[in-house]
């Protein structure tokens, strides 16, 4: 009996001490990005949807709970988030980061117990290293996105209803839990479907509902009442499902032709109701709005049903694709500037373990299936819409599962190293997506230019190459330095490619520079 528990207690400390070590490699690689990324100026200089949630945090914590008097148009979930922050840690670029970068961390915890729940040791130990070193999750941290806090919501939810030892109590909390991740991203509320079936009793499924319907309550309360609309989470998403499957899309982020002005968050749901109403005919309450771009996407479905199958096929293939896609933070240019983000792991590693892991976990017994489903589910919430890698990211801690259970299988099966292969092929297939970084080097050099930094601006301006933005800085940035001969040089060349590219405005203000 001696024997059993000092050899049980050997076997505790051992698993402490790999804990431990893997906590720290996370600790170290995300002290490292976030150090790197601190030094440059985009880390107080927010862009795009960065811009919102740090308005709305900063509104929050001054008081205004509302958020405003109109329908909520991106899920509030995570403002709330930043807002409790600021009032708590104070609205610099450091507090926010270092409560995603502990929620990184917890992240990692969650994996590593749910995967050794699952797989047992040492494979749960190999999932939180995977977890530890996975480049986007730790990326992710270091931004002002909804993205650390969403992987989080899911991988506890796999932590908490992993052991299928159930209880009421537990699925009360998984139920409040996948309410946060629904007012964060409302798609999540597709993971309710395979929760569902694996509740069985229904007594579980009605304190499941329950708990989610509590969580996402006051948001649609809080619509009814300061809007007069009684809208579940947001208006967004028939102009999101338009962007994904209307006219002209392309399986991830764009701006619609008929719309040049829905450039950002800020502009594109005025600019989505003016085209709406002007459609209609009359004036729209949000509701009407909404309706109309679900209606006319399906509508656009219903004339070509062949190609939209095609384009939801396609949008698979992105999902799956080792590809980055960026719309608000581009990771893959990150990569560029954070040294940090050099040596770390990637869905080019990842994901045809990951893929051929969630297909044998949906042929396994009842935890595995459950891990399975809701892999896919959380797939199939994203290509219903549009794919962009932050989207991806929310399902990575499931996909990590699934990548490592796939490794336990071969090692003991030789044919499923064919089906690893053919896995590969989706991931690692050229989407034939542009992927040039002029506009991000024209941010940058921005962020410089507005710093004072000039030297890192011309630099940045300058790796743009051919980007009309770009160069007209680069120009005024010559011209302010008393740098004629080069300034006269980038305005002849601006008002060339302004020409090309039919952007007579900017061509007319090269011209009048050459004078």
């Amino acid at each position: 009996m001696a024997a059993g528990e000092g050899q049980a207690r050997r076997s505790a400390g051992q698993l402490v001490i790999r804990s431990v070590a893997v906590l720290v490699v996370a600790l170290v690689l995300r002290l490292a990005v976030l150090g790197y990324a601190s030094r440059l100026p985009l880390f107080e200089h927010h862009r795009l949807d960065e811009v919102v949630y740090d308005e709305a945090g900063r509104a929050i914590a001054h008081g205004d709970l509302a958020l405003g008097h109109e329908v909520l148009h991106m899920s509030p979930g995570y403002s709330y988030f930043v807002g409790g922050v600021y009032a708590m840690l104070g609205d610099g670029p450091w507090p926010l980061r270092i409560v995603q970068l502990l929620l990184g961390l917890g992240t990692v915890a969650l994996v590593m117990g749910a995967a050794r729940r699952l797989l047992g040791e040492p494979w749960g130990t190999l999932a939180g290293a995977i977890a530890a070193l996975y480049g986007p999750l730790a990326f992710y941290e270091s931004v002002l996105l909804d993205t650390t806090l969403s992987a989080f919501c899911y991988a506890l939810i796999l932590w908490l209803v992993v052991p299928l030892a159930m209880t009421g109590r537990r699925w009360v909390l998984v139920g409040l839990v996948l309410g946060l991740a629904v007012i964060l991203r409302p798609s999540a509320l597709l993971l309710a479907v395979p929760l569902v079936v694996m509740a069985r009793r229904p007594v579980w499924i009605v304190m499941l509902v329950g708990a989610i319907a509590l969580v996402i309550a006051p948001v649609t309360l809080r619509n009814w009442m300061v809007a007069g609309e009684p809208v579940l989470v947001t208006d967004s998403g028939g102009l999101n499902f338009f962007i994904g499957n209307g006219k002209g899309a392309n399986g991830t982020f764009r701006i619609p032709r008929d719309l040049p002005d829905a450039t950002s968050a800020s502009t594109q749901f005025p600019a989505f109701r003016r085209l709406a109403e002007r459609h209609e005919g009359h004036a729209l309450d949000s509701r009407g709005v909404d309706s109309f771009w679900y209606r006319t996407t399906w509508q656009h479905i219903g004339r070509a049903p062949r190609s939209a199958l095609r384009l939801l096929a396609w949008k698979l293939e992105l999902y799956w694709n080792a590809r980055e896609l960026a719309n608000t933070e581009d990771y893959s240019f990150s990569r560029k500037v954070n040294p940090a983000l050099v040596v770390v792991l990637g869905f080019a590693l990842v994901g045809p373990l990951a893929l051929l892991g969630t297909i044998l976990l949906c042929c396994g017994d009842r935890r595995h299936r459950l891990v399975g489903a809701l892999n896919v589910v959380s797939c199939l919430g994203v290509v219903l819409f549009f794919v962009v890698g932050r989207y991806r990211m929310t399902a990575m801690p499931g996909l990590v599962i699934a990548a490592v259970h796939a490794a336990q299988r071969i090692s003991s099966s030789r044919w499923l190293i064919v089906a690893l292969g053919l896995c590969a092929v989706p991931v690692l297939w050229p989407t034939g997506l542009p992927d040039a970084f002029d506009d991000q080097w024209f941010k940058l050099g921005y962020a410089y230019h507005l710093r004072g930094e000039v030297g890192e601006a011309e630099r940045c301006y300058l790796e743009a190459g051919h980007n009309l933005n770009a160069e007209k800085n680069l120009a005024t940035l010559y011209d302010t330095l008393g740098h004629r001969d080069e300034a006269r040089t980038v305005w002849a060349r601006l008002a060339a490619d302004a020409h090309d590219a039919g952007d007579t405005e900017r061509e007319r203000l090269a011209r009048s520079h050459l004078q």
